[in-house]
């Protein structure tokens, strides 16, 4: 396709997860191909995923900083909560001092997707340090381009952009008030969706592993006879922020509650309308409903819900482990790249590829001092290979090579 302006643009249909009938197509800037590499290459093992436990073993983790940090037993703090930046901080203090021989830090810089939990991440994240800092949120859209800067006191503030290209511009507002990210500075860097799958971009691919791992799970359990259309219906409805006060965006929830509606214990219609009334006001009301009728779910989903039951009652984040472990499969499967492209367009919708814009960045960064840390909300299981893909080569998601891809 070509624009008005005669240039070549790349034409990409986003939308929801899988068969979501909520697209549009949107054109993007010229993109390219600019090599293979891994987020390992630029982060090492400074990384973090939801259980709060350093990939960097040497760093110290949420299970020994609870006694000194005064937190609940067993549960893990999100994004959103304060108690998440104060855990963040922690590390990033035992990061510094591992890397650089220092505890403090100037300045915090923080790459992210999301201005609710990203910008809620950053602001906790400085508070902990006690540090001022610039996050640079970025959606990708058709409309023109724009970096917004959103103060958000102490000196901190949240730049919002549509497009991955200006977090040039994003340094140079940052540079303008005084301050050169290199040493002294603290980068930050979200992975899903942000260095990885970019939002508005490539996100679609994240999404659709996710909705395939949900039918991967469903045929393990149900077997080849598994409606597809209606496990998708669900999985699609649900996985929409009106319903986040009751699935609390949890990914092994929706699952869940998809294979639900597919073996008939109940409707999308039901349980929304259990939702509206309040009858369902929480994720464990809808366990309790389930065990209070157990006998009508299938045998292997019998066993599937009292493990889940079980992993919710302890605290687990993450209580899905078999939906877990179908993500990553066919996440790492996704990010594979191909072995020759010749449309940009198909392997933006088909491939999970890193950023080029944020990964030349932040290792331009990483080169003048900074240090660099990577946050992820994905699990273990969705992260790790199991040891019998370990054995057929399987890597960890961060060693995983992919794609880089950017405007050229």
């Amino acid at each position: 396709d070509r624009s008005a302006a005669g240039r070549k643009v790349v034409s990409l249909t986003l939308g929801g997860a899988m068969d979501d009938p909520k697209k549009q197509v949107i054109e993007l800037p010229p993109m390219r191909v600019c090599g293979v590499g891994s987020l390992f290459e630029a982060l090492g093992d400074s990384i973090v995923y939801r259980n709060l436990q350093p990939v960097d073993r040497r760093l110290p983790g949420l299970r020994s900083l609870r006694p000194s940090l005064g937190l609940q037993p067993r549960r893990v703090p999100r994004k959103v909560e304060p108690a998440y930046g104060r855990v963040v901080g922690e590390i990033l203090r035992a990061a510094g001092a591992l890397n650089a021989g220092r505890h403090d830090f100037d300045r915090v810089i923080f790459i992210g997707d999301t201005k609710h939990s990203d910008g809620a991440a950053f602001v906790s994240i400085c508070a902990a340090l006690s540090c001022p800092g610039d996050a640079f949120i970025c959606a990708e859209t058709q409309a023109e381009p724009e970096l917004i800067p959103l103060d958000r006191g102490s000196g901190r503030t949240i730049h919002l952009a549509n497009r991955w290209r200006s977090i040039g511009g994003f340094e140079a507002q940052v540079a303008s008030q005084g301050s050169i990210i290199g040493r002294g500075t603290v980068v930050i860097v979200d992975i899903d969706k942000t260095i990885l799958g970019a939002r508005g971009r490539n996100h679609r691919p994240v999404d659709s592993a996710r909705a395939a791992a949900v039918l991967r799970t469903a045929r393990v359990l149900r077997g080849e006879s598994v409606n597809r259309e209606m496990l998708l219906a669900a999985y699609n409805h649900f996985n929409d922020p009106q319903f986040h006060a009751f699935t609390t965006d949890n990914q092994d929830y929706l699952a869940y509650l998809a294979m639900l509606v597919e073996s008939g214990w109940s409707s999308i219609e039901k349980i929304r309308e259990g939702i509206a009334r309040g009858r369902l006001g929480t994720f464990g009301d809808l366990l309790n409903a389930v065990s209070a009728t157990v006998e009508r779910l299938p045998n292997r989903l019998r066993r599937a819900h009292d493990d889940v039951v079980m992993a919710v009652e302890i605290g687990d984040p993450t209580p899905f482990k078999d939906f877990r472990r179908a993500e990553y499969r066919e996440t790492v499967d996704r990010m594979a790249p191909p072995g020759k492209v010749e449309d940009i367009a198909r392997l933006l919708a088909t491939r999970i590829t890193l950023t080029a814009e944020v990964w030349r960045r932040i290792r331009l960064w990483r080169d003048r001092g900074a240090l660099l840390f990577g946050l992820s909300d994905k699990p273990d299981e969705a992260s790790f290979p199991s040891a019998e893909l370990e054995a057929e080569g399987y890597q960890p998601l961060h060693r995983t090579r992919a794609m880089v891809v950017g405007e050229g």
